[in-house]
């Protein structure tokens, strides 16, 4: 199952995309990279891997920034599947819980 959050479109940079004139670029490759990102990427692998988690969560924050969505990491994921399986509340009366608040 994959889950998705949504960032506020006010939390969004409006021109993560975009190249000379209007034409959005895709995402999934990087163009050019700053040398600072060069070098602490360099670094990276000889870190320990909670210091590397630690990076990727701060990177997955700044692309749901930058995109919108957040993609959950395998933890978040097994965490929310563990907390459906539990059986301490339904998916209804989870939705009825937020409706009742305005949020859903």
């Amino acid at each position: 199952m994959l889950y998705r959050a949504t960032v506020p479109s006010s939390a969004r940079n409006p021109t993560h995309g975009t190249i000379r004139g209007g034409v959005r670029a895709s995402s999934c490759y990087i163009v050019s990279m700053s040398p600072n990102v060069k070098e602490i990427l360099r670094h990276v692998e000889s870190w320990p891997e909670e210091d590397q988690e630690e990076l990727a969560a701060l990177a997955r924050e700044i692309e749901a920034r930058r995109t919108g969505v957040y993609a959950l990491s395998a933890d978040e994921m097994a965490a929310i599947d563990a907390a459906r399986r539990s059986g301490l509340a339904s998916d209804d009366f989870v939705a009825a819980f937020w409706k009742r608040y305005g949020v859903a």
